[in-house]
Parts: structure tokens; C-alpha cells; sequence
């Protein structure tokens, strides 16, 4: 029986250039398969985490979503209501409202829909909103109003030291004559659980205060052992005094009013040297450049709220990582898995 000769376009030695030709395409197209067969070896050697369909991956999400939507809440709530309710009011106010409106609206409709974990996270954003809002208004209340307060009186120049403060009932700085300052002989002081509150009247050095002081140096923690030295009071230069308002806070119930602890002091005063003070007095702060006075009250301000951001942190760090968002993330990713992989089970109420 005859042999049958090599097949044309084998890859024998007797193949031909047609044959040789077309080997060399085909393994120019097996080429990419080779290669993505050794990556394939290559990652079964070396895998890499796939932290989107892991278990720790679909938690780690879910409890983010519970911690930074209410941290970033009460951060957002609290710089707009401290720096900005005062010139546009009704805009924060509306976002505030519209922000509480949502997550109330979104945590129904997500209880409706038995997502009870989206549902959480949205209450809590919505408590994280109106906490925010309440210590950034409190922080304008007691720092930032003053701030804006300024541009809104007047400034007068060359201020007797024995002038009438009612006089001066709408001013915002005072710049005093040269011979007027702080007399720190019957400087006093009144000590609280919230500070020392300090005191000291304007004369021109006579050696017997026998009128009605008009006007008073104030500070907070800053007179005792060492002296008066409350803003710019041993500044020789320093000649204008800003003024402290006199008006009532919606917190006073619950901080004190330290208008309340400057009046103690005063009497203080009264107490221990005789020196009477005007009905109607003013109180300010001493300094030598008013525009920056004006600034640390935007200063004082930002401390406060980084403070409070910071004390806040582990409260949202608990809520954030609480029931029911680790339950229902662990219970949601353990039912899709068993769908993925065919097993009976269905997903819970809440997944």
C-alpha cells in the first residue's frame, strides 16, 4: 500500500513558503493568547485583593457612607452657620432646612423600600445637620456677630476719657486721646468656672477717680499675679478701643452671659477702690490696631469650630460603624454571594 507524501502546508521539513507563511500569521495570532495565558499564570501566582467583592470591601464601604455623610454634614453646617448666616441668613437657613427635609424624606422612602441600612445612614446625616447648624450658630453668636458688627457702627476719634457713653451708644472703635488709658491701679477681677473676667477703668492718671467711669477695659483670662495685660493695655501706642456689645444671646441660660461676668468685675472695682461707674457705660477692648482686633474674632471662631469638629469625630465614628449598617452590610453581601454562586437564598429585608 502506498504512503501518502507530507501534506502541503504542514510544518515539516518539506514545507513550502506558502506553508511557512502561514504558520508564521497563525503564530502571530496565538501571540496575544500566550501572553494573556502567562498573565493569567502570573496573577494566580500573585493575586491581588478585589476589595469590591469581598466581604470587608462591601462593609468597609457601608460603614463609610454611615461615618463621612454625617461628619462632612456637621462640618459643612457648622462653618456656613459661623461664617455666613450672618450676611445671607435666609440662604443657610433654606439649606439647613432643605438638607433635614431630604435625609428625613430619604430615611422613609428607604424604610419603605426595607433598606434599612441606607435608612440609618440618612437619620444620622440628618441629626449631624441640625447638631452642626446649632454649634455654628452658637459660635456666631458669641464670636463672629461681633465681626460683622463692626462694619454696621460708627467709629469716632479723639474720645475724652470723661465723654458720655451714651453718646457713643452706636459706636463700633473709639480711638481715645493721647493722655486717656486703661488705669491699671483699680484694675479687678471675677473668677467663674468659665474664666476670669477682667476690668479696668479709662482715666487720664488723676490721682482720685471721683466721677462716674464711662468707659471700661475688659478681657477674659488675662489679669491675676502678672498684672492687667489684656490685649494691647502695656502698648504704649495703643490708643482705640473696640467695643464689646451688650446684648443678650440665646445660649445665656446655658453658658452664662459674659456681659454678666464683666458687670462683676466692675463692681468689683466699686468694692475695693470706690471707683463708680457710669449707668450707661461702654466696654472695650484695648488694642492698637482695630482692623486686627476685628480679624481674631474670624480667628477665635475657626478655633471654636475645629474644636468642636474634633470632639464630634468619635461620636460619628460610633454612629458611623453602629447597628444596623455592619449587620445589614455583612448579611447583604453573604445573600448576593449565594445568589452569585447559584445556592438557594434569597436576600434579606434589607439588602
Amino acid at each position: 500500500m502506498k504512503q501518502q507524501g507530507p501534506v502541503l502546508g504542514s510544518y515539516g521539513p518539506f514545507a513550502t513558503r506558502a506553508s511557512i507563511g502561514s504558520g508564521a500569521s497563525l503564530a502571530e495570532e496565538r501571540e496575544p493568547l500566550i501572553n494573556a495565558n502567562r498573565s493569567k499564570a502570573k496573577a494566580s501566582r500573585f493575586p491581588l485583593p478585589d476589595f469590591r467583592n469581598s466581604r470587608a470591601g462591601y462593609y468597609a464601604s457601608a460603614a463609610a457612607k454611615s461615618l463621612l455623610l454625617p461628619l462632612f454634614a456637621f462640618l459643612g453646617f457648622g462653618l456656613l452657620f459661623t461664617f455666613l448666616w450672618h450676611p445671607i441668613a435666609w440662604l443657610v437657613n433654606f439649606a439647613c432646612g432643605f438638607a433635614i427635609l431630604l435625609c428625613l424624606g430619604g430615611s422613609v422612602l428607604s424604610l419603605v423600600r426595607r433598606r434599612t441600612d441606607r435608612a440609618y445612614s440618612l437619620a444620622v446625616t440628618g441629626m449631624a445637620v441640625m447638631a452642626g447648624s446649632l454649634q455654628g450658630y452658637y459660635n456666631y453668636e458669641l464670636y463672629t456677630y461681633n465681626y460683622w458688627a463692626v462694619n454696621e457702627h460708627r467709629e469716632y476719634v479723639n474720645v475724652l476719657a470723661d465723654d458720655s457713653a451714651a453718646a457713643h451708644a452706636d459706636a463700633s472703635v473709639l480711638y481715645f486721646v493721647e493722655d486717656a488709658k486703661p488705669d491699671l491701679r483699680y484694675a479687678s477681677s471675677f473668677g467663674t468656672g468659665a474664666g476670669t473676667f477682667c476690668a479696668a477703668p479709662v482715666t487720664v492718671g488723676q490721682a482720685v477717680v471721683s466721677e462716674a467711669v464711662q468707659f471700661w477695659v475688659v478681657g477674659r483670662d488675662c489679669c491675676g499675679a502678672r498684672g492687667f495685660y489684656c490685649d494691647s493695655v502695656r502698648d504704649k501706642e495703643a490708643r482705640a478701643g473696640m467695643v464689646v456689645y451688650n446684648r443678650t444671646q440665646p445660649f445665656e441660660a446655658w453658658t452664662g452671659s459674659e456681659m454678666h461676668f464683666y458687670e462683676q468685675a466692675i463692681e468689683m472695682s466699686y468694692a475695693r477702690f470706690g471707683v463708680m461707674s457710669a449707668e450707661r457705660h461702654i466696654l472695650v477692648r484695648w488694642t492698637s490696631t482695630p482692623w486686627l482686633a476685628r480679624n481674631l474674632y474670624l480667628h477665635d471662631g475657626f478655633k471654636v469650630w475645629l474644636k468642636a469638629a474634633l470632639v464630634s469625630l468619635p461620636i460619628w465614628l460610633v454612629l458611623g460603624l453602629g447597628a444596623p449598617t455592619a449587620a445589614a452590610s455583612a448579611a447583604a453581601f453573604e445573600a448576593k454571594a449565594r445568589m452569585a454562586r447559584g445556592q438557594p437564598g434569597t436576600p434579606p429585608l434589607w439588602a
